[in-house]
């Protein structure tokens, strides 16, 4: 059966930019490789102090650090989606603005805990 209504049309590109944005590299994600880095540099350190029998609260204030390191990476990400994919999908359609503030909402609750 042909669907060759706009809205249909419509939906097959949205579906193609999504897929898009999934394979496509981003130049960005290269750029978070020093946050990584800090990332990497927490966890051996946790390793250490553990190795060492440090304290509790010594490693629970790294912990803390290392979990700063990682929701600020997640929400760098995260903002790179919205500005490289988002914005490129939601397109002068309504609906599919809609659509679209409804995956960053879902990616917002997500990425919230």
């Amino acid at each position: 059966m042909w669907f060759g209504s706009a809205i249909c049309m419509r939906a097959i590109v949205s579906q193609i930019e999504q897929e898009r944005c999934r394979t496509m590299p981003h130049a960005s994600h290269k750029s978070r490789l020093p946050e990584i880095e800090r990332i990497s540099a927490h966890l051996k350190e946790i390793a250490l102090m553990i190795e060492d029998e440090r304290h509790c609260l010594d490693i629970i204030t790294e912990l803390k650090g290392l979990r700063h390191e990682l929701k600020l990476l997640q929400s760098n990400v995260l903002q790179d989606h919205i500005d490289h994919c988002l914005e490129r999908a939601s397109g002068d359609d309504p609906a599919e603005k809609s659509k679209v503030q409804a995956e960053v909402l879902k990616l917002i609750e997500a990425t919230a805990s």
